[in-house]
């Protein structure tokens, strides 16, 4: 099962590594449609693989403000931050921290420090600093059925990595995620199936990496 995982994870990053050279990618979201599926982590070890395998340039833009981990984790800044951006105490490229891992980070900020306004304009900000200079900029978000902000996120980044916790979450979870999806037109890059296989959905299958 691990050497399967290894082998979707390559083939997600080639996939992906393919789209910003030829078709221009230069963002996504990435999330799941519950928590605790491993979505942040999945997306920090896409972009670690982008750095290492494929030569690129990630950025990681931290949206989970109810479980914040790049901090912790890497170490990061707690001044310079998502939160802090948006509070207007720096500009956003103070906020694009570097890490020896070969991936730059915009850690959301400290737990409990949550935007008081919508945060869609300073994801805009950030990414429009970080497009100047990084190959793909991925978005960690809250899961999709747990999240208000999905639309005006939706408005930003309209392309979508999906995470799956096969062993967990059942069809009609998906189907539910699917529709959230689709009533905000985001459009479905690819999908990482986490743990063991089971029965999936149909219109899921083809998208499994």
């Amino acid at each position: 099962m691990r050497r399967e995982l290894e082998e979707s994870y390559h083939k997600l990053t080639s996939m992906l590594a393919m789209a910003v050279r030829e078709q221009h990618l230069c963002s996504a979201l990435v999330g799941s449609a519950l928590r605790d599926e491993g979505a942040s982590l999945i997306t920090l070890r896409v972009a670690r693989e982008l750095a290492e395998r494929h030569g690129l340039k990630p950025l990681v833009i931290e949206m989970d403000f109810r479980k914040p981990k790049l901090l912790k984790r890497y170490g990061l800044d707690p001044e310079n931050t998502f939160y802090a951006v948006s509070e207007g105490l720096i500009p956003p490229r103070e906020a694009i921290q570097s890490h020896p891992c070969g991936v730059h980070f915009v850690p959301c900020g400290r737990k409990n420090e949550v935007p008081n306004q919508d945060p869609a304009p300073t994801l805009r900000r950030i990414m429009e600093q970080g497009r100047t200079t990084h190959d793909l900029i991925l978005v960690d978000i809250p899961p999709l059925l747990e999240s208000g902000s999905l639309p005006t996120v939706a408005s930003i980044v309209p392309r979508m990595i999906l995470v799956v916790e096969a062993g967990r979450i059942s069809t009609e979870v998906l189907q539910r995620a699917k529709n959230e999806l689709e009533q905000w037109h985001i459009s479905l890059l690819g999908a990482v199936l986490n743990k063991q296989k089971r029965y999936m959905p149909r219109w899921l299958e083809g998208l499994v990496r």
